[in-house]
């Protein structure tokens, strides 16, 4: 009866312990149950074991990046859940970080880290670079509730993320869902803007494999008043500045295969986006693009070596887009009716325009880190892109009276080395990277102020640079980061 009384005890005790406590319970349990029965062959008193609390504790993938040599900022759930903003709103509100909209949604935006932006700043997905697709979507295209946290680094690029950027990064880390998981959301805002947003998941646990279909839908009439200076601060509306975006994506993940993960994806974007007249009122022209993309993800820890890590990207877009600009009249902000700015129409610049320009890009990118014991780490980073552009635009040519656009090709390899160095029980922390930057371009050119037959323009550069981040750790709250 001593035993039973001692079994039921503990199992009380299990019951009301939290999920990790359960295991460490048990395991008191049956040790418990051993010894209290081999008590009574010693001796017939009463043994009496105390069981006391064991708290299992883990740092948080935020945490571990705030800890990290890298200067960096993580935008959490926190920050992003419930909210009815976009990426740029909570960039925006980040320490370091400028963003600049000309508009509203839709419009070009840029963002700053630390006074630096455009090429020297990368932009990033799932630490896949977005070169391929800035001509037809941007950061803040992506819903904020398929994130799972924003990565601003101010000053280095992680070796690991690859590309040529070095003045900072932002990456944006999709959320990882659960085995089944379906979500949806509609969000309605001011100047008559809709964005709707669902994801579907499904898992075989039998086989791996994992099926995702998703998308998106933004519009926006952006019709708010605007002032005019150059008309003596005249307010009027913005009544031709409609903007409207479809993505639609699906992806195949297979993780019991060879590799720990192997994830193909295929993602659809079109665009249309009206064009707003700042010294006249615009009333057709417009922007358009519609685009595909097809990547290969391939991930293997201990890839044929022990501590050897592989992960390998390989992506190719294609891509239509151009301005539409060939109303036959232009009107001033009174509704008076004015020529065009050719006779072959067109409401902007100096001539009508109607392309249908062609882009093709392949980009891939190799990360190979090896970890030679808890001290040393070393990492190469290859990453490859080629993208070729054809444009046409008939209409232009047309009325300029000769070819004023020829097909262009541009190349990129960039090749990055870093060491990682760890000392006193990983207080100290150290990265140093080389990288070595190639480019190589060739088009035709002509001037259009003295026609002429066109002439080849060749472009080839290459660079070296470096990088160093290093972290020394106090204690758990105090710690100094320098990088350079």
């Amino acid at each position: 009866m001593k035993n039973n009384r001692k079994i039921l005890i503990c199992t009380g005790v299990y019951n009301s312990c939290s999920l990790y406590r359960k295991a460490i319970c048990l395991t008191l349990f049956s040790c418990f149950f051993m010894l209290s029965g081999n008590a009574q062959e010693v001796n017939k008193r009463d043994t009496t074991v105390e069981m006391k609390e064991v708290m299992v504790t883990a740092r948080s993938e935020i945490r571990k990046l705030k800890e990290s040599a890298m200067p960096i900022s993580v935008i959490g759930q926190r920050q992003l859940q419930g909210t009815a903003t976009n990426i740029n709103d909570v960039l925006a509100r980040t320490v370091g970080v400028t963003v600049r909209n000309t508009g509203g949604l839709g419009s070009a935006s840029r963002i700053s880290l630390r006074g630096l932006e455009g090429k020297r700043m990368g932009m990033y997905v799932d630490e896949v670079p977005m070169s391929q697709l800035s001509n037809f979507v941007a950061l803040n295209d992506i819903p904020t509730n398929m994130i799972e946290r924003i990565e601003v680094y101010k000053g280095i690029v992680p070796y690991k993320f690859g590309g040529s950027a070095l003045g900072g990064a932002v990456n944006v880390v999709t959320k990882e869902y659960p085995p089944v998981y379906f979500d949806f959301s509609y969000e309605l805002g001011s100047f008559n803007t809709h964005q709707v947003s669902t994801v579907f998941k499904r898992t075989n646990h039998k086989t791996g494999l994992q099926f995702g279909i998703g998308g998106a839908f933004s519009f926006s009439k952006n019709n708010y008043k605007m002032t005019l200076a150059n008309l003596d601060n005249r307010i009027v509306e913005r009544d031709h500045d409609k903007f409207n975006k479809v993505m639609a994506g699906m992806s195949v993940k297979a993780t019991k295969w060879w590799f720990d993960e192997m994830k193909w994806e295929l993602i659809f974007l079109k665009t249309r986006q009206e064009i707003q007249g700042i010294d006249l009122d615009v009333r057709e022209a417009y922007n358009h693009s519609v685009s595909g993309l097809t990547a290969l993800t391939l991930k293997r820890k201990n890839f044929f070596l022990d501590g050897l890590d592989f992960d390998f990207d390989i992506g190719y877009i294609i891509g239509r887009y151009g301005l539409n600009d060939k109303a036959s009249n232009r009107y001033d902000w009174d509704g008076n009716k004015l020529p065009a700015v050719s006779p072959y129409g067109g409401e902007q610049n100096n001539f009508p325009s109607d392309g249908r320009n062609r882009s093709n890009e392949l980009t891939s990118k190799l990360n190979l880190g090896y970890t030679i014991d808890k001290h040393h780490g070393i990492n190469l980073n290859v990453y490859f892109d080629r993208n070729s552009l054809h444009p046409n635009d008939s209409l232009m040519d047309k009325a300029l009276g000769f070819q004023s656009n020829f097909p262009s090709k541009m190349k990129t390899l960039t090749t990055g080395l870093s060491y990682d160095l760890t000392l006193f029980d990983g207080r100290f922390q150290n990265a140093f990277t080389l990288k070595n930057f190639i480019f190589s371009s060739h088009s035709r050119s002509i001037d259009v102020y003295s026609v002429r037959a066109p002439e080849p323009v060749k472009v080839s550069k290459s660079y070296f640079g470096f990088s160093d981040a290093f972290r020394y750790k106090f204690t758990d709250d105090l710690m100094l980061k320098a990088s350079f």
